[in-house]
């Protein structure tokens, strides 16, 4: 692990302290496992607040960020910061910078504001993408279009948050896997288990926070 994401690590927030996010554990497994994607790029199909974002931009050359809402719209636990839009037809490409000490370059961050299930599908900027991250709605059927979207880019790798925690994620994971189209390479995050959350809440996972799949 390199220095700077050591510092970003640090700087995150875990999945038991806001839920939203993904925990330390998978952010730490990403980062060991795409040390040398520097080269490639990624989408990421709902960021959130940012914290796994700011993770990818130090492990690709390039994070294409999807979420139906600007920045500013986050509330105040969003570490984005919008410096500009620009508007196109069906979707606003916003340039972003994240509130962080490290002193990393985060300008390789292009956050657009489209609904992910829109007709026209995802914004046309969004192109020769290696890798694509998954967490947005956690329904079976918008993981499913999540999934061939990203295959309709041609991605080699597909990462899935909350494969052990929401039943309909994990549900059109394995059937993918069943029918042939997805590999499981890599188990990563909080372990099957309850864990507790903020206020006292506790979460039942039934299998892994997250897997990651080559695209077969």
């Amino acid at each position: 692990m390199k220095n700077i994401q050591q510092k970003v690590l640090e700087e995150s927030v875990c999945k038991t302290q806001n839920l939203i996010t993904t925990s330390l554990s998978f952010k730490e497994d990403l980062i060991n496992y795409f040390q040398n994607y520097d080269k490639k790029n990624i989408v990421e199909v709902g960021c959130a607040y940012g914290y796994s974002t700011m993770v990818l931009s130090t492990l690709f050359k390039n994070v294409f960020t999807i979420n139906d809402n600007f920045p500013t719209q986050q509330g105040d636990n969003t570490i984005f910061i919008e410096k500009k839009v620009n508007n196109n037809e069906y979707y606003d490409e916003v340039e972003v910078d994240i509130k962080s000490d490290t002193g990393h370059d985060f300008s390789n961050i292009t956050y657009i504001r489209q609904d992910s299930y829109g007709e026209r599908g995802w914004a046309d900027i969004i192109q020769d993408i290696d890798v694509s991250f998954v967490d947005c709605v956690h329904t079976y059927s918008s993981v499913g279009s999540d999934i061939e979207n990203s295959l309709n880019l041609g991605v080699k790798t597909i990462i899935f948050d909350d494969y052990g925690l929401f039943p309909d994620v994990k549900k059109c994971v394995d059937d993918y896997i069943e029918y042939g189209a997805l590999k499981v390479e890599k188990y990563i995050g909080l372990e099957k288990g309850v864990y507790n959350f903020q206020k006292g809440q506790q979460r039942e996972f039934l299998d892994y926070e997250g897997v990651i799949c080559s695209v077969v």
